[in-house]
């Protein structure tokens, strides 16, 4: 396996986990402000780390975060 296929590899695994954490510990009916707030809120509480915003499509409303 190569440098490519693991980046690829735990990209993937980053984005599941991502899905995952905001299905079951984010409350996804909040309005986008708010939900930032909500998401930040939930990330100190849990003590996971810094969050900053990757990418955000207001439209689709797809957010890629970094932590």
């Amino acid at each position: 396996m190569g440098y490519e296929k693991a980046l690829d590899i735990l990209s993937k695994a980053g984005m599941k986990a991502g899905e995952e954490f905001c299905r079951n510990m984010l409350d996804t009916s909040l309005e986008m402000n708010d939900f930032i707030e909500h998401l930040k809120d939930v990330l100190i509480e849990l003590k996971m780390g810094v969050l900053r915003v990757k990418k955000m499509d207001m439209d689709s409303l797809k957010m890629v975060f970094t932590m």
